[in-house]
């Protein structure tokens, strides 16, 4: 089994959302499942500091008051084009989620939503980049089936 305190296996993500409560409760349950959380609650305040940060995935409120998410998004794809990118948004029609998922963002979670659905995917995410490694590297072990986070 692999073991989630691995520091090969510690997600890192910086979440940016407004409403305090919902982000707390979201850092809260994202800390519980050992996935280390840097919080902001404004995009100028991660604007100023994203520069200093080391993560694997930024989970981003759309629904701030900020420039154009479309043009911000195509800008820290070509930035970080590595890292992952989840829209969090209650702005959920299908027009909106096609933007977003053109506009460069890898994934999307429509609010209101499940917390273990919202874990499952990050952890997806980080399973699937170590299998890339793995591969690329040539390491054999893939034990990944029995990374276990909702025990």
């Amino acid at each position: 089994m692999l073991n989630k305190s691995n520091s090969n296996w510690k997600i890192k993500v910086i979440l940016v959302e407004d409403n305090e409560l919902l982000s707390e409760n979201i850092s809260s349950y994202l800390k519980l499942k050992d996935i280390d959380v840097t919080l902001f609650w404004s995009a100028e305040d991660l604007e100023k500091e994203i520069s200093n940060l080391s993560f694997d995935i930024l989970i981003l409120d759309v629904n701030l008051p900020w420039k154009n998410w479309i043009d911000y998004l195509k800008e820290l794809r070509n930035r970080w084009e590595t890292r992952y990118i989840i829209i969090l948004t209650s702005q959920n029609t299908s027009d909106n989620i096609i933007n977003w998922l053109i506009s460069w963002a890898d994934d999307y979670i429509s609010k209101p939503f499940n917390f273990e659905e919202f874990v499952a995917r990050i952890i997806a995410y980080k399973i699937s980049r170590k299998k890339v490694f793995d591969r690329f590297y040539g390491v054999k072990n893939q034990e990944t089936k029995s990374f276990e986070f909702f025990n």
